[in-house]
C-alpha cells in the first residue's frame, strides 16, 4: 500500500493575476505556497493561516493550512479521515448537503506533476471562532 500525505486547505480561493509578480514561497511541512497580494500571513506551530488583509467588520475569510497527515488506503478513504479530523479541529459542525453526505467529492485526479489528488465541497458551521493554534513568533 502506498502512502498518502494530505495537505488540508480550507475557504480557498483562486485568483488570475494578469500581471507578472515576483512571489516568495512559503513552505509549512510538505506544503509550497504563496500569499496573494493584500493578505497576510500568520505562522503558527502547527498550521499556517492567510488571511485578507481588510474584510468587513464580523466576517472571516482565511485558507488554513494544517499538517499533513499519513495515510495508506485510497483518496476516498484518506478525504474523508482528512474531512472529518478537520472538522474535529476546528470545532465546528458538519453540515449536509442534498444527498445527505458531509460533502460533495469529484472524482480522484492526477496533477500535471504527478499527485495524486481529490476535491470537495461541503459546509461547516462555526458557532464561535475558537482559537486552534499555538502561535510560534
Amino acid at each position: 500500500m502506498k502512502q498518502i500525505h494530505i495537505n488540508t486547505l480550507l475557504f480557498v480561493i483562486s485568483t488570475m493575476v494578469t500581471q507578472h509578480v515576483i512571489c516568495q514561497f512559503e513552505k509549512f511541512g510538505q506544503m509550497m505556497y504563496t500569499t496573494p497580494p493584500g493578505w497576510k500571513l500568520t505562522n503558527y506551530q502547527n498550521g499556517a493561516l492567510i488571511t485578507p488583509s481588510i474584510l468587513p467588520a464580523k466576517e472571516f475569510l482565511g485558507i488554513e493550512i494544517f499538517q499533513s497527515i499519513s495515510f495508506s488506503g485510497g483518496m476516498q478513504q484518506a478525504l474523508e479521515k482528512c474531512y472529518n479530523e478537520t472538522c474535529n479541529e476546528l470545532q465546528v459542525t458538519k453540515m449536509n448537503e442534498v444527498s445527505g453526505a458531509n460533502y460533495n467529492a469529484l472524482e480522484a485526479k492526477t496533477s500535471f506533476r504527478g499527485w495524486e489528488y481529490i476535491r470537495c465541497s461541503g459546509g461547516m458551521l462555526a458557532i464561535a471562532k475558537i482559537a486552534i493554534y499555538q502561535k510560534t513568533n
